[in-house]
């Protein structure tokens, strides 16, 4: 147990060679991957009703999944939260978000394929995987509420680390290390804070490099 416990915190400090980790989605035809370079822009926009939503546009200029509120009766940012599935892309090369925000899912994945059963089941482990990424950013989200969103943080809450370990233990990105989703959140706040503070603007991903690099729209 001792053993055991030495390299899980091993593991938050120690990330997995690149050599060691090859994308997840390496196997499946181009229009399914999820694109090693791409860029997409959150531009806010005033509704009718007065409140303001980020859109969210790929590089083509179609739309992203559905405008974005903070939901929050507090202005707190919440609305750019997409910002953190496009980070666990990058640097984890895993986001079930960033797969239907881009229409990259595997769909040619053999088990798709199977019985009408079967094909439900994967359905639900789909949407089962999407909650579970979402519910990962909420948790992140309100911990770094604490913590000034993480400026000047270098390092992640162990105990935070390890819930997430938990909450993805059944997942393809279990694979990936506590020291990687340290760098992933991390990664995510960096532009999360440059788009709440330009109030928007173009994020540039690089998941050859792990890179999140932005610019004002």
């Amino acid at each position: 147990m001792a053993a055991a416990n030495l390299v899980k915190t091993k593991d938050r400090w120690r990330p997995t060679p690149r050599d060691e980790h090859a994308p997840f989605d390496a196997d499946f035809p181009a229009h399914e991957q999820l694109p090693r370079q791409t860029s997409l822009t959150f531009t806010p926009t005033r509704t009718d009703d007065g409140r303001t939503v980020i859109i969210l546009t790929r590089q083509d200029g179609t739309p992203a999944g559905d405008p974005l509120t903070s939901a929050s009766h507090v202005e707190d940012g919440y609305r750019f939260h997409d910002i953190f599935h496009l980070a666990h892309a990058t640097v984890l090369g895993w986001s079930p978000v960033t797969r239907f925000l881009l229409g990259r899912k595997r769909k040619s994945d053999p088990r798709a394929d199977e019985a009408e059963d079967g094909g439900r089941a994967i359905a639900i482990a789909i949407a089962i995987a999407i909650a579970i990424e979402e519910g990962i950013s909420a948790l992140v989200f309100s911990y770094a509420a604490r913590h000034r969103f993480l400026a000047d943080i270098k390092h992640i809450d162990q105990e935070l680390l390890a819930t997430i370990g938990h909450m993805t233990a059944h997942l393809e990105v279990s694979i990936c290390r506590a020291a990687e989703w340290g760098h992933a959140i991390l990664t995510g706040y960096t532009v999360w804070r440059q788009l709440r503070e330009q109030n928007g603007g173009t994020v540039h991903l690089d998941l050859d490099q792990r890179t999140l690099t932005v610019t004002q729209s």
